[in-house]
């Protein structure tokens, strides 16, 4: 399942979430495994048609092992905007820098908790 994650909203009553897919299927499947609900999906469109304004979609991801971080903060110091720490959790948000920026913070990892993968192969 091809699926990337961006951003998520919360208000009183509802959660937003965003992603890059290639379709409507693709996010009912991931809300089901997840067990999130589904009430509506909808495509959004940039305001504007510059080409600058269009999501790259990229088949990288990055993975994080928790049990194997030793928690030296390299990549948090090094990307704030990519990696960071909210609500206690770690998040990562690849849609705030290039790949080669990301690719290069994450090959500094100390302890290698944080690998990255091009399609199946990490």
């Amino acid at each position: 399942m091809s699926i990337q994650w961006l951003e998520s909203y919360i208000t009183d009553d509802k959660a937003y979430c965003l992603y890059i897919v290639p379709g409507e299927a693709t996010v009912r499947a991931h809300a089901e495994q997840c067990e999130f609900p589904t009430n509506h999906i909808s495509r959004i469109k940039p305001l504007s048609t510059r080409p600058s304004l269009k999501v790259k979609e990229t088949a990288m991801q990055i993975t994080w092992d928790r049990n194997t971080c030793c928690h030296a903060g390299v990549c948090v110091s090094s990307l704030p905007e990519v990696f960071k720490i909210q609500e206690s959790e770690f998040v990562i948000t690849l849609c705030a820098a290039t790949e080669a920026e990301i690719i290069a913070v994450v090959a500094q990892c100390p302890s290698g908790a944080l690998q990255v993968v091009i399609g199946d192969t990490p």
